[in-house]
């Protein structure tokens, strides 16, 4: 995929509270003042927070909890099979169930991304053209329409944070992009951090509605650990 202009870029960065929570916080991709924030299990209640401070709970199903600069939140079901649903106010605004064509492999061929009365609002795919690493899992966004609309990815290591200029077809557009390969965290925390976050590379900025929905997409990816396709479709080493 080639972008016809800069591209907007959002990263999620996965850190650890004290308390063992998993915490994601986004940005625009330059590690500045984050404009949303999630937090592992707080949806859940105490019996979560309890699993979490002795180590029974990284990562995994739960009700994580994005809260946006303005105050609001959105409320992430999520869980490694059947529907992960998100919500604001009460009102479903997203729901994601994948297709296996394999039952007895774990994990999703794709996955499709519908709004609260079922209409489909993204197709995630493989990317063909970017194989997965043992650092990214490398997916395609696409709309109802099947036209793409940018680069879904989760970073697994530290080498996983550094972006191919050259694949998004705007070589020099971008100018520096040291702030995309920082991988600061906040916090601290016992157990290890699995995924280490998120990258959106969309082709135009997202409505306020479609950002939430890209959002809760994250966290479901980052935080829950569901994967969307397969990581094995296309691995290099």
């Amino acid at each position: 995929m080639e972008f016809e202009q800069p591209p907007t870029v959002i990263v999620g960065r996965v850190g650890r509270r004290l308390n063992n929570a998993l915490i994601m916080a986004f940005d625009g991709g330059g590690g500045g003042v984050p404009f949303a924030t999630a937090r592992q299990g707080a949806g859940n209640g105490f019996g979560m927070t309890l699993k979490m401070l002795f180590g029974l709970a990284n990562h995994g199903p739960g009700k994580q909890v994005i809260t946006l600069a303005d105050g609001s939140k959105i409320v992430c079901d999520c869980h490694m099979r059947g529907f992960s649903t998100f919500s604001r106010d009460g009102v479903v605004i997203g729901q994601v169930e994948g297709t296996s064509l394999n039952p007895k492999k774990w994990g999703f061929d794709h996955s499709t991304v519908t709004d609260g009365d079922g209409r489909t609002l993204y197709a995630v795919e493989a990317d063909p053209d970017r194989p997965n690493t043992m650092s990214l899992h490398s997916m395609l966004l696409l709309g109802a329409d099947r036209e793409v609309r940018g680069w879904l990815d989760v970073v697994l290591s530290r080498d996983g944070w550094g972006i191919d200029v050259g694949a998004l077809g705007l070589p020099g557009v971008l100018g520096d992009l040291a702030s995309l390969t920082s991988i600061s965290s906040a916090g601290t925390g016992d157990l290890p951090i699995v995924n280490k976050g998120t990258r959106l590379v969309l082709a135009r900025p997202p409505s306020p509605a479609e950002r939430d929905v890209l959002l809760a997409m994250c966290v479901d990816l980052a935080i829950c650990g569901r994967t969307y396709t397969r990581w094995d479709q296309s691995v290099t080493t």
